[in-house]
């Protein structure tokens, strides 16, 4: 689980994310707007889902609107579609980059 710096609520935006998966499988990336999330009990506030192959899959996607959060920017990459999915993935398999302030 990832946590961005701790800030003011009014300062909690994300403007894009750059993904990339080396799975043959696809992966879940999961956001959370919640200061103290657990894996596999909290659902994530939305997520975006990876494409698998091992020769490299991913998405760059710029927002138009930056997308906001009350509370906390925390995310994390899992193996299942749920929104409260553990499952764990391979390590060093996936790069996440998160355009924030």
């Amino acid at each position: 689980l990832h946590s961005f710096p701790t800030r003011r609520s009014s300062d909690l935006f994300i403007y894009g994310v750059i993904a990339f998966n080396l799975n043959a499988t696809p992966v879940y990336l999961k956001f959370f707007d919640n200061g103290g999330p657990t894996l596999g009990t909290t659902n994530a506030s939305f997520q975006f889902m990876i494409p698998g192959n091992t020769g490299g899959a991913g998405f760059v996607i710029p927002l138009m609107a930056a997308r906001s959060f009350a509370n906390a920017i925390k995310f994390a990459v899992t193996g299942g579609i749920a929104l409260n999915d553990n499952t764990s993935i391979t390590a060093n398999s996936v790069i996440v980059d998160v355009s924030s302030s």
